[in-house]
């Protein structure tokens, strides 16, 4: 009976008719007994198991969002193009055409959407590495980095 992830997929997809029925009839036989167990959950975290699984769970995103940024980080290099900043804390991707607002709503509801994409398909004529002060610049000196247009 051990079935690989796929074949159980597989199998959820040529009966998915049949599975939904039973699990709706299922949950209308026992909804009270189901609601009544989901409160007792509920009850049984207190303000303080609360505040730690939160803690944990930003402690896992911060070690996340560092690991993301090191693959990002190999794959576009570590130093801002324009200036030559390698403190990392500094650093940022640069969208180059100035698209990343379009491809931020494009990408709706995706945690680590650009930089995922980035690392995924990366196009250095899509993005590059810059530190937040030519990034910033860039934008406000309608696409040219103060570094470049200053004399």
């Amino acid at each position: 009976m051990d079935r690989t992830k796929e074949q159980r997929h597989q199998y959820y997809l040529e009966n998915k008719e049949q599975i939904q029925a039973r699990q709706n009839q299922y949950y209308a036989d026992h909804r009270d007994e189901m609601l009544m167990r989901e409160k007792a959950y509920r009850l049984a975290w207190t303000p303080e198991t609360i505040r730690k699984i939160e803690a944990k769970k930003r402690q896992w995103k911060l070690r996340k969002t560092i690991a993301l940024y090191d693959q990002l980080f190999q794959v576009y290099g570590d130093k801002c193009i324009c200036c030559g900043e390698s403190n990392r804390l500094f650093l940022t991707l640069d969208h180059i055409n100035g698209n990343g607002t379009a491809e931020r709503k494009a990408m709706r509801n995706r945690q680590y959407g650009a930089i995922g994409k980035a690392i995924r398909e990366p196009d250095r004529s899509k993005y590059q590495i810059l530190c937040y002060n030519c990034n910033c610049g860039k934008w406000r000196n309608k696409g040219i980095c103060p570094h470049k247009s200053s004399p």
